[in-house]
């Protein structure tokens, strides 16, 4: 019997956060750095322990540039901030924040298993807390609030630090009664690991351990980006803005992501993760011209373009349809691409982590074997399971340290699944059916509702047009008046606005 392909892809994402320049602290959020130490480094760093395992990870361009500022001391957020603040030295509105801020996480998972940190909880209340709450500073001591300064931090750093970093594991160990040295080699530790997250996975990639894919290097939306008149094909009755269509900037910002994929991976990709699995038929010609081989999305958007709707087939999808790559071609320029189980992909995004990891990853590696048994045993039979790589695990016992070990190790023991990098796997099984078209949509919904058809979303789009077309005016001009550097800098204002992460929090 052939084995069962398994195809893992990890994403990795995080909004651009930089700020301007009149800012003491550049970044409006702390999530680069802190999920850095929770889940960046770790998520790789674990397969040294399973060398048989072959894992994917996508890592957009604009991730690894934050990191990068985090690490050579270019980035601040507002909480680093007041971490580094001497605790003698907060003021009550400092005090105010770090109360209302430095609980930021999952209480069940990253408060509650921590004794001191979850003594200053209950200290401050589970209620929600008020601006205006200032009675409550007569509670906390200066040393409270510098526990409270190094528990925020202490608590986003994932096991495999207390089991490889004696610095972490005796400051997990010491618990209370921390100093401001303890706080600031926690920060140099947190900008050190910064700094090695893309030479750890550089390194497994370059030993053929995992393949590294990119996304466009903003993460825009490359359909609605190329035309937002595209959104009328899943949604007919949507209400679309005027009309925004920039081809080229769809194209720039896919050259850049390739570009520096390589300057960081020294050589480029074969693979790209379209940012919210987000396809059409129009950006396959952009992507293939900058050397992409393959792109992946969502079941959906196969079942979409082949017609098939899953409710009116009881569920039953004959499992040659999804589980195979295709090829999918336009004018005469071709893709592979591969569809995600959202099933298993959703089970561990969503379900799995209140579940004994061995009954999660028992059901988990089942639902491949049956699947796989009922299937014609072609191979070429792939599995592909899509994620993101650093949400889910906040909500799992111990980071999902424990889940993923267990996972892995079960799959290392299996003698009928392997796990495979997924241009390997193209290499040995090329696509055997061709895609004629493809259903324009993202993995959510297999649409594009969540980006555009509000109107928050659409007023976004019309302000970016008008931004768009108020910078080229101004270029075309006043030519002589704006330097290269200041050019730049405004056209990559633009491509940062045409980041998908606005519109997911305004429709």
């Amino acid at each position: 019997m052939s084995k069962i392909n398994l195809a893992f892809l990890w994403h990795h994402h995080q909004p651009v956060y930089r700020e301007g320049p009149n800012s003491s602290h550049n970044y409006a959020m702390p999530w680069v750095r802190l999920h850095a130490t929770k889940d960046y480094y770790d998520m790789a760093a674990i397969l040294d322990g399973f060398p048989k395992i072959k894992m994917n990870f996508n890592i957009v361009p604009s991730l690894l540039v934050q990191l990068d500022e985090y690490a050579k001391g270019l980035a601040v957020d507002k909480e680093l901030e007041l971490t580094l603040k001497p605790a003698n030295e907060l003021t009550a509105e400092d005090k105010i924040y770090i109360l209302q801020n430095f609980f930021m996480s999952n209480w069940n998972t990253m408060v509650n298993p921590n004794k001191r940190y979850r003594e200053l909880l209950q200290k401050r209340g589970t209620h929600t807390f008020y601006n205006g709450s200032k009675r409550i500073l007569n509670y906390f001591t200066e040393n409270d609030f510098r526990d409270l300064q190094v528990w925020f931090n202490l608590s986003w750093f994932d096991p495999y630090w207390r089991k490889t970093n004696d610095f972490v594991k005796n400051m997990f160990q010491k618990g209370t009664n921390f100093t401001e040295e303890d706080k600031h080699m926690l920060v140099a530790l947190q900008r050190e690991i910064c700094g090695k997250i893309p030479f750890k996975y550089r390194e497994l990639q370059d030993k053929g351990q995992i393949e590294v894919s990119v996304s466009p290097f903003f993460h825009p939306i490359l359909p609605l980006v190329y035309n937002t008149e595209i959104a009328k094909i899943a949604m007919p009755k949507v209400t679309l803005p005027e009309k925004f269509s920039q081809p080229e900037d769809a194209r720039e910002q896919i050259i850049r992501a390739v570009d520096y994929y390589e300057k960081v991976f020294g050589k480029k990709p074969n693979g790209m993760w379209p940012s919210e699995g987000s396809v059409s038929e129009q950006i396959i010609g952009l992507l293939a011209d900058s050397g992409i081989k393959w792109i992946a999305t969502d079941e959906e958007i196969l079942f979409n373009t082949i017609k098939i709707i899953r409710e009116k087939t009881a569920g039953q999808i004959p499992h040659e349809i999804l589980y195979q790559p295709y090829t999918v071609t336009k004018d005469n320029k071709s893709l592979n691409i591969i569809f995600r189980d959202r099933y298993l992909s959703d089970a561990i995004g969503f379900k799995y982590y209140n579940w004994h990891s061995r009954d999660a990853v028992g059901n988990f590696i089942k639902y491949i074997s049956d699947t796989y048994e009922k299937s014609s045993k072609e191979n070429n039979f792939l599995i592909s399971v899509i994620l993101d790589g650093e949400n889910c695990w906040e909500a799992y016992p111990e980071d999902g340290w424990v889940f993923l070990t267990e996972l892995y190790q079960r799959l290392s023991d299996d003698k009928n699944i392997q796990t495979v990098t997924i241009s390997e796997f193209l290499d040995k099984n090329p696509p055997k059916v061709t895609l004629k078209k493809l259903w324009p949509g993202s993995w959510i919904n297999a649409n594009f509702g969540i980006w555009i058809g509000h109107s928050e979303d659409n007023t976004a789009w019309r302000l970016l047009s008008e931004t768009r077309k108020f910078l080229v005016e101004y270029l075309q001009k006043n030519p002589a008046e704006v330097t290269d550097s200041i050019k730049q800098a405004c056209w990559e204002q633009i491509y940062i606005a045409e980041g998908s992460d606005w519109n997911w929090w305004y429709g």
